[in-house]
């Protein structure tokens, strides 16, 4: 049973924890997506991949599971009043991944890619909502456990380790260089606001997502 488990590609760990990351805030915080932008942000996210793969014969015409990581990013960080502007974001994510490539990989975090573009747009047309996850100790302590599990599959987890380290200094620097009390990093570190990103829990956990640098390779 150990052995089958260690087998088992991580994205399929990915697309479950965010998938459930996804299912618990439209159905317990009230994300402010409706059911129509997930569907069409997670088709046209697995339509153009499927398309752009069989076109450039770069990976399997039938291996979506990329696809759909991304589109689930998109669907927990992208917040958009125009439902258009959704299947926009995932065809520009799906398609920086052909086009922005090396030694047969892509070079950054495809979400991310989707959600700068939209969010150059001003914030008329998109924004993220860091808030939206709150500011639980629970819910915080959950999403670490469910990303370390994760990373530890994709054995990715030095990525996740370094990332927070060199986050937690930054926080605690800035406070220390404007004088701030230690009460407000500590308290940035708790907030929602670190929970706000997936975009890639194979890469740096799902409580971590938000903050991935897009210059890391992602699923």
């Amino acid at each position: 049973m150990r052995q089958t488990l260690l087998r088992v590609d991580p994205r399929y760990f990915q697309i479950a924890a965010l998938g459930a990351l996804l299912f618990y805030g439209c159905s317990r915080l009230g994300f402010e997506i409706d059911a129509l932008q997930i569907t069409l942000t997670l088709t046209t996210a697995v339509a153009v991949q499927l398309l752009l793969a069989s076109l450039t014969r770069t990976n399997s015409a039938l291996d979506v599971r990329s696809a759909l990581i991304t589109g689930l990013s998109l669907c927990l960080l992208l917040r958009t009043n125009i439902v258009w502007c959704a299947v926009v974001a995932a065809a520009v994510a799906i398609l920086s991944k052909f086009v922005f490539r090396f030694r047969g990989k892509h070079l950054f975090n495809p979400a991310n890619i989707g959600l700068v573009t939209l969010l150059l747009a001003g914030p008329r047309v998109a924004w993220c909502s860091a808030s939206q996850w709150g500011s639980t100790i629970v819910l915080t302590f959950f999403f670490v456990c469910l990303g370390l599990l994760v990373v530890h599959r994709a054995r990715r987890a030095d990525i996740s380790f370094a990332f927070l380290v060199g986050y937690a200094l930054l926080l605690f620097g800035r406070s220390a260089w404007l004088g701030e009390p230690w009460t407000i990093p500590w308290h940035r570190l708790q907030s929602g606001a670190l929970l706000g990103r997936p975009v890639d829990i194979r890469l740096v956990g799902c409580a971590w997502h938000r903050l991935c640098p897009i210059w890391i390779e992602s699923a």
